[in-house]
């Protein structure tokens, strides 16, 4: 069913059936607005975003008032506020002598848990636990608790500032240090040399061992002021990241690392909103600064080249201490296609590293792309 939605209806159902009071947020679907699939689709996901709600059920009724209206009924019912789980299985490693065995299996799995929703203002607390191997946990055990707290100035407060704060033990593969240009297989720092590579490359650890343990602090601020504009976004995006070192750790570090990012949305003529008015064409501006200062280990400091950087490979371009980047997207007239070009530059900061990895791993440390794009959805 299509039409114009004349009033909007939501039904907040608690484990009993009871229809009570809740915070609301402005959706995709309101009064004045056409109805289609596509408002429907997003006005669902913005919701299931959320993670309170087990069953979503958006039902339209014809406004017997008025031709051609709709009445948009939405009913929701909330979800587990609370809940624990957990998996177990038990890989089969080789013995000595190369065979599976079963006296060698170890036990591996997952405990997580989850409180959603706290005291009803969507505040969450989230924990896991993993390893590979219950018999020696140290080997690989990984861990996360975040706790976060939404609507730190009021609901109703337009700065919607949210705090949220984790601790986490984890693992990844590092877009630094890598196998070489060609070598597709992930491997071990010490195995480099299989790409032609002298083992004797850059430093990957602090502490010279292979493995650092190392305390910071992280936090980001964001300002964003962008909103939808008959489904084209308008407005800007700045985004602010620290990450301080509190000098504990491996050979006791004491780094700071910061960037910034901004992306600005700029409609290419004057907008119109409301139902049946066309989608405003945009030129989108995107820009990258990072820097860092003190005793970064390798695997910390910033890589250029990836999705969000110049296009290329993850790392691909280089890595260093402080990088610049810029993309400029422009759309093509009467068409869902963007065409965009975007720079990258290390600023001949990776000669500041030790060992120097872009120039080992012979990257360039900077680069440039250009090419087109289709917007989807």
């Amino acid at each position: 069913m299509e039409g114009d939605i004349t009033q909007l209806v939501i039904q907040f159902q608690d484990k009993l059936g009871n229809v009570v009071e809740g915070n609301t947020q402005i959706l995709a679907l309101r009064p004045g607005h056409v109805l289609n699939k596509k408002v429907v689709h997003e006005a669902v996901r913005n919701i299931h975003s959320l993670g309170l709600f087990s069953n979503i059920e958006i039902m339209p009724i014809p406004d017997e008032k008025r031709e051609g209206g709709v009445i948009v009924e939405v009913k929701l019912e909330e979800g587990d506020q609370k809940s624990v789980e957990g998996s177990a299985d038990r890989s089969i490693v080789p013995d000595p002598g190369g065979y599976p065995s079963l006296a060698s299996s170890q036990p591996s799995g997952t405990i997580s848990f989850e409180h959603r929703n706290i005291k009803g203002l969507n505040r969450s607390l989230i924990g896991s636990v993993a390893t590979s191997n219950f018999l020696n946990p140290e080997d690989d055990l990984s861990f996360k608790l975040e706790y976060v707290h939404p609507y730190l100035d009021g609901v109703s407060n337009p700065r919607n500032r949210t705090f949220k704060t984790s601790t986490f033990n984890s693992s990844k593969l590092s877009s630094v240090l890598t196998g070489g240009p060609g070598f597709e297989e992930a491997v071990a720092p010490i195995l480099m040399d299989r790409a032609a590579i002298n083992v004797n490359g850059p430093p990957t650890t602090l502490s010279g061992m292979g493995i650092d343990r190392v305390a910071f602090l992280q936090g980001n601020i964001t300002q964003e002021n962008t909103k939808f504009v008959n489904g084209a976004i308008v407005g800007e995006r700045k985004i602010i990241q620290v990450d301080q070192c509190l000098g504990i750790g491996s050979n006791s570090p004491l780094f700071n690392r910061h960037q910034l990012t901004l992306t600005k949305f700029i409609p290419l003529r004057q907008l119109e909103e409301g139902p049946g008015k066309p989608q405003p064409p945009g030129l989108v501006l995107h820009g990258h600064n990072a820097r860092c200062v003190g005793d970064l280990p390798g695997y910390d400091v910033f890589s250029l080249g990836g999705p969000n950087s110049v296009r290329y490979t993850k790392g691909e371009l280089g890595a260093a201490r402080n990088i610049v980047g810029a993309e400029l997207r422009v759309p093509v007239k009467n068409t869902q296609v963007y065409a965009f070009a975007e720079h990258g530059n290390d600023l001949e900061s990776s000669k500041d590293m030790k060992g120097n990895p872009t120039a080992a791993f012979r990257r360039k440390g900077h680069g440039s792309s250009y090419g087109v794009g289709m917007k989807l959805g």
